[in-house]
């Protein structure tokens, strides 16, 4: 399995694979190692030491400028790995200053200490117990002129940081380390290893020396040793880190930290190919901060919840972005959740949505209760309206709060003005037109948890009528909801003036009860906002829980996800993206659209 989409996000061969043709093309050592496949694909023998070499020498003067002079007996360093390492550090100590830092056994290639220098000017001394390396690594220090930045020293073997510092009052930013990772040969040859049987052969050869792959005790007691160093010299060196080769080793390593009671650590994983390495990081420093495991914080990562909306999906008429983005925002506004609209297109529309609190659960429930009330305030308005006698001359819940008959209908008239319609079957009806339904009348679909108020514009003679019928209604002082309580309580005696003092309170719902979702309205009010925002116009919110800024991940709320509706080819699909607060939420709103956007079977 390739762990190439874990790599850290700022290497470039994350997204950008080595061109092996252009670098045949520039560089003749690394052409005479490439072979075509059959396929016409240009590769090179991974397992052979000098293709490997050819391959470093290449990828390091290609895309970093660094000439380098290697020996095949010598370790040969997978130049993406070792750039993973770098940039874990940029992120620990930033890149803002020059830094000075430690390289324990930096090898024939000296490719840390080259690497830092060339990407951020970095200071380094590096220490070496094999003469051979020493040699070359001074030879590639020379070769890209920079003596002045890195000096290597010649130590004896297990001389670590104290050693290196004993003559040194020097202070630095920072410590590396690539230790021996085995105990002895056959750990090294994967005799002794936990390596599973059915696990694949390695892809390449290692052509670590004695001294730089093997070591007493291993990588868990090199380490230890560095960790025993840092206990002496605490704040002389202000992040340690090391690199380690087995994952066996850093719970045993973290242990060891814990005992000695070292205040901050941290580890990391470096991904590269099907290799991955880890990395461990402790400091006495307060201030400094560790950055999270981008491995694990990807690896944890949940695909986004996907909805496939069929055509005649909710009773909807029109399957269009804009008639479906103005549905869902009606169900978000039932629901209650805040939403923040970050593109709003002809084939493609992105919402954010915060949520405070669970308002979609039990929803049954909620309408059972809604209905409840309704049906209670009904009976105190028709006692009321039929001169039966009421205790206090007022309509009493179960609840005991005395309520009268004005309330009754103020809060029948709020109720409308959140857009939720209380009855004993649905919450709510959705009335989806066609073109030509609009020309003929009312064909109604019905959903529950949705309620909007659209008026049409035409100028046929209907909607005059309407209007002026309505116009009427205002003069005599008279609201169309007042006339269907008197219809339904079949009476018609004059309202009294506490009642229209409480109707005509609320203008916003004195037009229509039902709701009416017409392809025009939803066209025009469509490309009305799109050109108010390709104006540079200050957009206005459509309701209470439309935000124009952008919310906050650090905001304390109980989902912050993305929804995304699109279509492509002729089908519209709903995405849901988590991006913090409650997973399980994110499932509950997605079911809670997949019951709303049901089609409805034909009676």
């Amino acid at each position: 399995m390739s762990l190439n989409k874990y790599m850290h996000p700022r290497n470039k061969y994350k997204t950008k694979k080595p061109n092996f043709q252009d670098l045949a093309f520039k560089y003749d050592y690394f052409k005479e190692m490439v072979k075509e496949t059959d396929s016409g694909k240009v590769t090179i023998d991974f397992k052979d030491p000098a293709s490997s070499r050819a391959l470093t020498r290449a990828l390091l003067e290609n895309d970093f400028g660094l000439k380098i002079t290697l020996p095949l007996d010598r370790l040969i360093p997978a130049v993406p790995q070792r750039i993973n390492y770098i940039l874990w550090l940029e992120d620990i100590i930033g890149i803002e200053k020059a830094a000075r830092g430690i390289d324990i056994g930096t090898g024939s290639s000296c490719i840390y200490p080259l690497l830092g220098c060339r990407q951020n000017g970095w200071e380094f001394l590096a220490s070496e117990v094999d003469d051979q390396n020493v040699y070359f690594a001074n030879k590639n220090i020379q070769q890209n002129d920079m003596t002045d930045k890195i000096k290597v020293v010649k130590v004896e073997e297990d001389t670590l940081l104290m050693g290196l510092l004993e003559n040194n009052e020097d202070c630095y930013d920072f410590c590396m380390c690539n230790p021996p990772f085995f105990s002895d040969h056959l750990e090294a040859q994967g005799v002794t290893n936990t390596r599973s049987d059915n696990r694949s052969d390695a892809s390449s050869v290692s052509t670590a020396s004695e001294a730089e792959s093997v070591a007493w005790g291993g990588e868990v007691r090199f380490v230890s040793q560095m960790i025993e160093d840092s206990l002496k010299l605490k704040s002389r060196i202000r992040v340690y880190t090391s690199l380690i080769g087995k994952k066996t080793s850093l719970p045993l390593l973290k242990h060891f930290l814990h005992e000695r009671q070292v205040p901050k650590i941290s580890t990391t994983e470096f991904c590269q190919g099907r290799t991955m390495r880890w990395g461990i990081a402790w400091t006495f420093d307060e201030t400094v901060t560790f950055p999270k495991s981008l491995f694990k914080e990807q690896k944890n990562v949940k695909p986004p919840l996907v909805l496939e909306i069929p055509r005649g999906a909710g009773g909807v008429g029109d399957y269009t972005v804009q008639a479906f983005t103005w549905v869902i925002r009606k169900y978000i506004e039932v629901l209650q959740i805040n939403y923040y609209t970050k593109h709003c297109g002809k084939f493609y529309t992105c919402l954010i949505m915060q949520a405070k609190t669970n308002t979609w659960s039990n929803q049954r429930r909620k309408r059972r209760e809604r209905a409840r009330k309704q049906s209670v305030s009904e009976e105190g308005e028709g006692n009321r309206t039929a001169g039966i006698p009421v205790e206090g001359n007022s309509t009493s819940g179960e609840s005991g709060e005395v309520k009268t008959p004005a309330d009754s209908v103020e809060k029948n008239m709020e109720t409308d003005d959140k857009c939720t319609v209380t009855s004993t079957e649905t919450d709510a009806k959705i009335v989806a037109h066609s073109d030509n339904d609009t020309e003929k009348g009312s064909n109604v679909s019905k959903d529950s948890g949705i309620e909007e108020f659209a008026t049409e514009k035409g100028d046929n003679d209907e909607s005059k009528k309407s209007g002026q019928k309505r116009s009427n209604d205002e003069n005599n002082g008279t609201e169309p909801a007042q006339k269907r309580l008197k219809k339904d309580q079949g009476k018609d005696c004059e309202t009294s003036e506490q009642e229209k003092e409480a109707v005509t309170s609320d203008k916003s719902c004195n037009n229509s009860s039902a709701i009416t979702l017409s392809r025009k309205d939803v066209v025009e009010r469509f490309w009305k906002e799109h050109s108010e925002n390709q104006e540079g116009k200050k957009k206005k919110p459509l309701s209470f829980y439309e935000k124009l800024e952008p919310f906050s991940e650090s905001e304390e709320c109980l989902l912050l996800c993305k929804l995304v509706l699109k279509k492509e080819e002729g089908e519209m699909t709903l995405t849901l993206t988590h991006q913090a607060g409650n997973k399980e939420a994110l499932h509950q709103i997605m079911q809670f659209f997949k019951n709303k956007l049901a089609v409805k079977p034909k009676t």
